[in-house]
Parts: C-alpha cells; sequence; structure tokens
C-alpha cells in the first residue's frame, strides 16, 4: 500500500489495538499489498526460514544470495522474524526490517505463514 505508514491498514502499537488481529482484518481497509497479499506488516512477527548471520557472526546482507548458506535448514543460528507486531511500533512492521530470534524461541507475538508455490500454467 505505499510508503507511507497508516495505522488503518495494519495492526501495529499505534492501531491501539494492544492484541492480535483477525486474519483479513485490514483486507477491506486496503491493508493487502498490490499482490494480494494479506497482514504482511503488524498483527505478528513471521518466521522466516533464513539465517540472520553466518557461524562466524556476520549478517547476511542483500542482495539476496540464496546460495549463501543463509537458507542451510540444518545450520545453527539465530532465524530471521520480519514484519513487526502489534506490540511494536510501525518502524519495524515492514516486510525489509529483519529481527532474529533463536529457533527455540517461543512467544505470543511471534508465528509463521505457509506458502505455497503455485507453478502450474
Amino acid at each position: 500500500w505505499g510508503n507511507e505508514f497508516d495505522k488503518e491498514k495494519c495492526n501495529t502499537s499505534e492501531s491501539g489495538i494492544g492484541d492480535t488481529s483477525e486474519i483479513g482484518e485490514y483486507t477491506p481497509k486496503g491493508g493487502d499489498s498490490p499482490y494480494g497479499l494479506s497482514d504482511m506488516a503488524g498483527n505478528v512477527w513471521d518466521w522466516c526460514s533464513s539465517r540472520l548471520t553466518d557461524e562466524k557472526g556476520q549478517v547476511f546482507k542483500y542482495p539476496y544470495d540464496s546460495s549463501d548458506g543463509r537458507e542451510d535448514i540444518e545450520a545453527e543460528g539465530t532465524r530471521v522474524v520480519r514484519g513487526g507486531s502489534w506490540r511494536y511500533d510501525k518502524y519495524y512492521a515492514t516486510t525489509t526490517y529483519r529481527f532474529h530470534r533463536n529457533r527455540t524461541f517461543r512467544t505470543f507475538n511471534v508465528s509463521f505463514r505457509i506458502a505455497i508455490s503455485n507453478t502450474s500454467k
């Protein structure tokens, strides 16, 4: 929905809800991305498969390179979480901000998203 933050389009601390919201809550308010994705900002942090750092503690940089080791599922290290949550402000509620947590970390405002690639024509 563009580069300007709008508290009416996602659940962050600015919304004042103070808890999670239902999936799709912001769809009728224009909160979906131009690609039709819902709830990519705010509500809960989403776990990603990517590691934030390599074995030496160096942060994986962009441009993204899936062959640089960041997607090694068996590797130790913290995993990226993205999107912010209802408990954090707009600064964190982007798909580009990367936060990280240990793989065993559990909390009330971190979740995961299941994505399926449709390659059929």
